[in-house]
């Protein structure tokens, strides 16, 4: 037997070892910033996605609650805000006063009890919350609040309109 034979079977040559590292770094450069584009894409994705849902439970919240209510502070019938201001009727816990305001990027939800941040990358846009009153028929409030996590992107909105089961009032 001979001993070029066993030599060629051992590994692999210095040269085979600069090409192939060679390759690999032609390979990371031209796909690396393609790959980190991708990460920092599906991270905005991410956050818009939880933001959105942590604004859907929240818009939920507000529809179950607003349904019992008996009467509407804020905003009045015809108008609009980024207040929402309402009693509701009394039930096992009693009556209670909440009002939902939209600032600095946040839903807030307070009641006597104290104030809770309930949604996060919003849009302030002054309107989110608008009470229609129409003549012969039930009251409604439209909920339409946008969330935004990345500036170069349009804001998504979530909106829904609540017509109240118990004919609101004006809160005294």
């Amino acid at each position: 037997m001979s001993w070029v034979g066993r030599d060629r079977e051992r590994g692999m040559s210095l040269i085979e070892v600069v090409v192939a590292t060679s390759l690999m770094g032609a390979v990371v450069a031209v796909l690396g910033p393609a790959m980190i584009s991708s990460f920092n894409a599906g991270r905005i994705v991410d956050n818009e996605s939880r933001a959105l849902d942590e604004v859907r439970v929240a818009i939920a919240r507000i529809d179950r609650e607003l349904r019992s209510a008996s009467c509407i502070a804020s905003p009045t019938a015809g108008s609009g805000g980024s207040t929402l201001a309402f009693t509701t009727m009394a039930g096992a816990a009693g009556a209670y006063d909440v009002t939902y305001s939209v600032s600095g990027g946040q839903l807030q939800r307070t009641t006597a009890s104290g104030s809770q941040n309930i949604g996060n990358g919003l849009v302030v846009t002054s309107h989110e919350f608008s009470h229609a009153a129409n003549p012969g028929q039930r009251a409604s409030v439209d909920i339409a609040l946008q969330v935004r996590f990345d500036a170069s992107r349009d804001p998504r909105t979530v909106e829904t309109t609540v017509t109240g089961r118990n004919a609101w009032e004006a809160c005294p």
